[in-house]
């Protein structure tokens, strides 16, 4: 099992309350096709989350969530309305500035691990960091050893994914998205590949990076996954249907 990172629940309690929206969206669309050809996947959705938040937006195949989730991750961009991250309107980004804020300011955990078979699970996380201009391979290596250490694979670092366990492969995949210590981890269904108990470990995983202060947004259609966060957001034909405070 993964050892519990070093911080509780309640360390950022008093403060989470306090901090402004690190995530708006205003009326957001997103339209494809024309004519009687056009679906609206996403319809006039109004969002916000919290510096510190613990969220899960679920719904069913087909719901919307997806494409939000690539909204939200700046994967795609909205036909019409606002969104706001921590203050910039993504809206007015070019394609170099949204490449930007993908690579440091949201770490991303995809069902799909996405890992380079070639590659140690070291390099595999050092990656990030050399899209983002670390140049000093000193510097890359040891901060990949340091966040591989944090989600418990500091004794497989120069294992390939072809050796690992899934849900081993999932915690370098994590460990990668912490290495540019972004805003947000924005984690798509991310026990989808795998067994039950290594589904345990994941999500553990994540409740413990909430516990150290950071964003998640879990992208999910299993209850028992959207559990583990603190706020649902459901997703239904494009709309948010409701949100709700799960603890």
């Amino acid at each position: 099992m993964t050892a519990p990172l070093a911080a509780s629940p309640g360390q950022f309690a008093s403060t989470r309350s306090e901090r402004p929206p690190l995530i708006e969206l205003e009326s957001i669309w997103k339209t494809y096709g024309m004519g009687a050809a056009t679906v609206h996947a996403l319809q006039a959705v109004d969002l916000r989350i919290a510096d510190g938040e613990y969220v899960a937006i679920v719904g069913q195949s087909g719901s919307g969530k997806s494409t939000l989730m690539h909204i939200l991750g700046c994967l795609d961009v909205a036909t019409s309305g606002r969104y706001l991250l921590d203050g910039d309107n993504v809206q007015d980004l070019d394609d170099a500035a949204l490449a930007a804020i993908r690579n440091r300011r949201i770490g991303f955990v995809f069902q799909q691990f996405h890992l380079l078979a070639r590659l140690s699970a070291r390099r595999n996380v050092e990656l990030p960091l050399a899209y983002a201009g670390v140049r000093s391979g000193a510097e890359r290596r040891e901060r990949a050893r340091s966040a591989l250490e944090s989600v418990g694979l500091g004794n497989r670092l120069d294992h390939r994914p072809g050796e690992l366990s899934g849900g081993q492969q999932q915690r370098v995949a994590i460990a990668r998205a912490l290495v540019t210590e972004p805003a947000i981890i924005l984690a798509d269904e991310p026990t989808g590949n795998l067994a039950g108990d290594q589904s345990a470990e994941i999500l553990a995983l994540l409740d413990d990076l909430w516990a150290t202060g950071r964003t998640v947004v879990l992208i999910t259609h299993d209850p028992g996954v959207a559990a583990h966060a603190r706020r649902l957001v459901r997703v239904q034909d494009g709309h948010v249907i409701s949100e709700e405070v799960s603890r």
